[in-house]
């Protein structure tokens, strides 16, 4: 722990800008949890985020300057955390978000995000089965500078 706390704050006086984990599954939800540390973190992609739970989610509440972000596969984050993450409006830097993969998104998620991350320009959805027409709708109604819904 003591030798991640010193990574951490060396990644924070570097002003880290991007990370891209491209297979996350071994990475625990209290390794997410320092995301935080990253208070620059501009872009953040991690696939197979499989392990993020509350903390990871709590972590990324904290990253106001991200422009993009991609969480696929990220399984066992709950619709609720989901809801949480885009209603603390301190992601309304998003311009392009993936969330492919994660079967917890409903229509209150998408509801959620539609008002939180207005500057969207690009919103991949795939494989998120639990979305039904009316969150489309929302997300149309509200998102108006998306030009790609995948």
């Amino acid at each position: 722990m003591k030798v991640f706390n010193k990574m951490g704050n060396f990644w924070n006086q570097l002003y880290l800008f991007l990370i891209l984990i491209s297979d996350g599954e071994s990475l625990s939800d209290k390794t997410f949890q320092h995301l935080h540390l990253c208070q620059n973190l501009e872009e953040l992609g991690i696939s197979f985020a499989e392990e993020m739970q509350e903390l990871g989610i709590t972590a990324l509440t904290q990253l106001h300057h991200l422009k993009r972000l991609k969480l696929k596969r990220a399984k066992k984050v709950i619709a609720d955390d989901f809801i949480t993450l885009f209603a603390s409006k301190n992601l309304e830097n998003l311009e392009n978000l993936a969330l492919s993969e994660c079967v917890q998104i409903t229509n209150e998620v998408i509801q959620t995000l539609a008002i939180g991350c207005p500057n969207l320009k690009i919103l991949k959805l795939n494989w998120c089965w639990e979305i039904q027409d009316v969150g489309i709708e929302f997300l149309i109604r509200y998102c108006n500078q998306i030009t790609h819904l995948h």
